[in-house]
């Protein structure tokens, strides 16, 4: 499984922030966070994505997700996000960020169903091939100064032959 390589400039997303405060995060890594709780992706009954389309109303259907923290680490957010190019029209309620350029090794899973959570394990193996055999063979180290995140577009949303993208921020060792 290699990655496209990719420098990917400045972008702002608005969305949703599903869960707050998860200090555990090795237990909940982003790959998976939702499988045992598919609740937190409706917001009063209504699916988060279709939050994100009516009220960021992105010019290109995608979300991507993150966990977040805005206390150095010591707490995580995990967010739902759409592409957004005026915080203006968004209201003040929403999770607002400016992702800043980086360079990214982007990874798309393999091909699963979403009916028995094939898809929620090639996700999690997707990430681990990431950090336990790519990046240490690759001329990369991750960036943690940049954000990585999980990038569901409409290949997403099949039942069968689901693939989804991981974006790793990178930088030469």
């Amino acid at each position: 499984m290699n990655p496209t390589i990719i420098d990917r400039p400045e972008f702002k997303l608005a969305g949703y922030i599903l869960k707050k405060d998860t200090n555990n995060l090795a237990a909940f890594q982003a790959p998976t966070f939702y499988d045992n709780d598919e609740s937190m992706l409706l917001i009063n009954g209504t699916r988060v994505e279709t939050l994100l389309d009516e009220v960021v109303k992105p010019k290109k259907h995608g979300e991507y997700c993150f966990f977040y923290s805005s206390d150095n680490n010591k707490s995580f957010d995990y967010v739902m996000c759409a592409d957004c190019d005026d915080f203006s029209q968004i209201p003040d309620d929403l999770f607002k960020i400016i992702v800043p350029a980086a360079q990214y090794a982007v990874f798309t899973t393999p091909p699963a169903d979403t009916k028995n959570h094939e898809a929620e394990i090639a996700i999690r193996d997707t990430w681990k091939y990431i950090f336990e055999e790519w990046l240490p063979k690759s001329c990369y180290v991750f960036d943690d100064t940049k954000l990585d995140f999980e990038y569901y577009d409409l290949r997403c949303h099949t039942d069968t032959n689901s693939v989804m993208e991981i974006h790793v921020p990178i930088k030469m060792k």
